[in-house]
């Protein structure tokens, strides 16, 4: 029996969470999500009090997340805010801070 993938209604395949956790061997993907943060930052050349919008946010990173990645999301921008590497605006805007610059480049 395969238990990486299960059928619905006799013709549906779906994927299980095993099934997820081979495809994604990723051994941490909060850091993965916060290095693809600061990698933004990094690759329109950032500095101190820039913002990325959440339109960014969502075009360039979240939609290129993968599952494991996107259920650990919201702690990765909480680590980056708690290591004060960005901090949070208006509820929606990510701003690089000094340690934040001091850390890209």
């Amino acid at each position: 029996q395969n238990d990486l993938i299960e059928i619905k209604n006799d013709k549906l395949l779906v994927l299980t969470e095993k099934g997820v956790d081979l495809i994604y061997l990723s051994s941490s993907p909060k850091n993965e999500v916060k290095d693809k943060i600061m990698s933004w930052f990094k690759k329109s050349n950032s500095d101190v009090g820039d913002v990325m919008d959440e339109r960014n946010l969502l075009q360039s990173i979240y939609m290129k997340l993968n599952p494991k990645q996107k259920n650990v999301f919201d702690e990765a921008i909480e680590e980056l805010v708690q290591n004060e590497f960005i901090t949070i605006k208006d509820e929606k805007l990510l701003v690089l801070t000094e340690k934040g610059v001091d850390s890209i480049f």
